[in-house]
């Protein structure tokens, strides 16, 4: 199985978050869990996660991964 190109769009196809990164990568990641949970999958049954930010600064780094943290309640994707 694979999931793929994943962004802030809520149910309704709204953009979550505006120019917030934070709240668009929470809702990435939001988005990620319920399609595993479709899937009847977990964080350790992907493959590989990758995250692309259109802007990239180091300081959103630490702040993204949180939002990941938060999603993922720790169990990251290894």
């Amino acid at each position: 199985m694979a999931i793929s190109g994943q962004v802030a769009l809520d149910a309704s196809g709204a953009l979550v978050g505006g120019t917030e990164y934070i709240a668009q990568a929470c809702q990435c990641f939001a988005n990620i869990c319920e399609a595993l949970a479709a899937l009847n999958a977990q964080p350790r049954d992907c493959l590989q996660i990758r995250i692309y930010v259109v802007g990239q600064r180091q300081d959103l780094v630490s702040a993204i991964f949180d939002a990941g943290n938060q999603a993922f309640g720790g169990d990251w994707p290894t």
